[in-house]
């Protein structure tokens, strides 16, 4: 009963944070709106109509712009990075990765709107992630970041999910995920905790790779699980 009491409170608190954290992140907007609020309103009906509508849309984007950088730089400014464990359901390690979810899930609609594009690879680099150069990420769906490495020249599609945790036995298990260079991760694919994928490997749309799955260099592999299908050519 004591514990379902805290659990209650926090989730109560971290709703309270993450509406402070949205108000902070909207200041820039409400601040350009208050600008200009005082000079549309002296326009003519239609016209004062149509300056509004181009404000509030300007101001609409300086918010996701400027909420996207305010998450980036809390995870750049306090790392909270995960290790490769089995760690209790109650533990530090699962604190912290609660903190660094939390973030994402405030910040990841905000940066779907970036994908794919070099804010997104910012962004995850920001939260801990290895990032190569050339990297293309279509998906806003990457967790655990400080567990996830993308080397050069990869394609991750959209919607993919990449992870790097998972609950069995009672127990969070955090493991790392290598995707190596020049790979393509397909459309809706997911690429479980503990997986490595070789350099040129290409993970077809919708496939599901299993956890500690080893992707050699230059195979294609595809299916629920996935499973090698052929060579790259």
């Amino acid at each position: 009963m004591i514990l379902r009491f805290f659990e209650i409170l926090a989730v109560l608190f971290f709703s309270l944070l993450g509406g402070l954290l949205w108000g902070l992140g909207a200041f820039p907007s409400v601040y350009l709106v208050a600008q200009f609020w005082d000079i549309i309103m002296t326009f003519e009906p239609l016209l004062k109509i149509l300056m509004l509508g181009l404000l509030f849309g300007v101001s609409i984007m300086v918010w996701i712009l400027s909420f996207v950088t305010l998450i980036a730089s809390i995870g750049f400014i306090f790392p909270l990075k995960l290790h490769e464990a089995r760690v209790p359901y109650r533990s530090i390690a699962t604190t912290k990765w609660i903190i660094v979810s939390f973030l994402h899930i405030l910040g990841m609609k905000f940066v779907e709107w970036f994908q794919p594009s070099v804010i997104l690879n910012i962004y995850f680099s920001a939260l801990g992630a290895k990032i190569g150069t050339g990297v293309r990420i279509n998906t806003a769906r990457i967790w655990d970041m400080s567990l996830i490495s993308i080397d050069k020249g990869t394609v991750i599609g959209g919607r993919a999910v990449i992870l790097g945790h998972l609950a069995e036995k009672g127990e969070l298990v955090f493991a790392p995920v290598r995707i190596g260079k020049k790979c393509l991760i397909g459309t809706s694919a997911q690429i479980n905790p503990g997986c490595t994928i070789g350099d040129g490997a290409v993970i077809a749309s919708r496939a599901v790779l299993k956890k500690y799955t080893n992707v050699p260099p230059g195979e294609i592999w595809g299916g629920i699980p996935a499973k090698k299908i052929r060579e790259s050519a």
